[in-house]
């Protein structure tokens, strides 16, 4: 993938359902500037690294393809700021937040009295 994402000036992800959207992190991860829907977690994972789209407007596939234009056309760099949004994502940060999570709730259920 990093082959493909790099001979490309953008990544278009017009996915209306997605868990986490791990492909527009490896996008952003090769410096590669994303248009993106705005549904789901998407919003959370692009955040200024890109552009979002609204798939309920009737001009989406418009907004779309001025979006892919003002990024080929843009003298502003976003593609560093795709690959330094990416580095805010780690899989060991992802452990470390589920680990302390799942500590937090274990610490508090131990203060549940279930059976009064």
């Amino acid at each position: 993938m990093p082959k493909l994402f790099n001979s490309s000036h953008a990544y278009l992800h017009t996915s209306e359902y997605e868990g986490f959207g791990l492909q527009i992190l490896e996008a952003m991860a090769c410096g590669i500037p994303v248009v993106a829907s705005r549904r789901a977690s998407i919003p959370e994972i692009v955040g200024k690294a890109g552009k979002l789209v609204d798939l309920d407007d009737k001009e989406c596939v418009k907004e779309f393809a001025e979006a892919i234009l003002q990024i080929l056309d843009s003298n502003i760099k976003i593609d560093c700021l795709a690959f330094e949004r990416s580095m805010e994502f780690s899989w060991e940060k992802t452990a470390r937040e589920t680990l302390e999570f799942t500590r937090r709730c274990y610490n508090e259920s131990l203060s549940i009295d279930f059976f009064p």
